[in-house]
Parts: structure tokens; C-alpha cells; sequence
């Protein structure tokens, strides 16, 4: 559990911040980062943290889908589905990116190609499920 899981989230924006000084190319302490930003309504921030995270590492799937679900919130819904399009190319069965890009697309009346990438989605989904687990 970190310190934002245990309610101190002014420690771990201290944290993050001191690990992004420390070793700027490693990318976790900048999605972290930016998810407390956002949810503190400091998207602008949160979008730079992303930003900065994928131009590190362009294949981080999560970092690339938390950066459009920002840009899309923040209106900007084109570079919003560029970000979607690089989760999918860095993780083809990340279903969140299918689902976000789907809804998008959607948005911009885009229904056919939108309606393909829901199916997509929900067919990563009963795949997933079918994965035995751990016992």
C-alpha cells in the first residue's frame, strides 16, 4: 500500500515529485502523479505528467489511456483518440483502450468503426474470462 492508498496524499505528491528529480526517465512516479493531479482537478498538470511519461516510453498502454480519458475530459477528443489508438498498438488486448476509443469515435459519429472496436472489446472480455486462474 502506498501513501496515497493510506490517505496521505500530500506525502506521495512530495514522493513522486522527489522520485520523478531523482530518475526522470523512470515513468511510474509520473502516472501516479498525474492520477492524484487529476483528481484533484489539476488535469492540465496531470496531462504534462502524461505527456512527459509516454515520451519516455511511448508503449506505457495505461499511461497512454489515462492520457486521453484527461484530454478527452478536457475536450480535446482527436488527440484523446490518438492516445487510445497507441494503447492498443502498445497492448492489443487492453480492453479499456478498446472501450475509451470505441465511445469516442462514437462521440465523433464514427459509429461503424466505433461499433467494431465495443465488439472488440467485449470479445477481449469473454476471452479474459476464460483464463483459468490461480489456485
Amino acid at each position: 500500500m502506498d501513501l496515497k492508498d493510506r490517505g496521505k496524499t500530500q506525502e506521495a505528491i512530495v514522493a513522486y515529485r522527489e522520485a520523478i528529480r531523482l530518475t526522470p526517465n523512470f515513468t511510474p512516479p509520473y502516472n501516479n502523479l498525474a492520477i492524484i493531479l487529476k483528481s484533484q482537478g489539476k488535469s492540465d498538470e496531470a496531462i504534462s505528467l502524461y505527456k512527459k511519461a509516454v515520451k519516455i516510453n511511448p508503449d506505457l498502454w495505461i499511461t497512454q489511456t489515462n492520457l486521453g480519458e484527461t484530454l478527452w475530459h478536457q475536450g480535446q477528443l482527436d488527440e484523446a483518440i490518438s492516445h487510445y489508438r497507441e494503447a492498443i498498438r502498445s497492448n492489443p488486448d487492453y480492453v479499456r483502450a478498446y472501450d475509451n476509443l470505441s465511445s469516442a469515435l462514437f462521440q465523433k459519429g464514427q459509429q461503424e468503426e466505433a461499433n467494431a472496436l465495443k465488439q472488440k472489446a467485449r470479445d477481449l472480455e469473454k476471452k479474459t474470462q476464460n483464463i483459468p486462474k490461480n489456485q
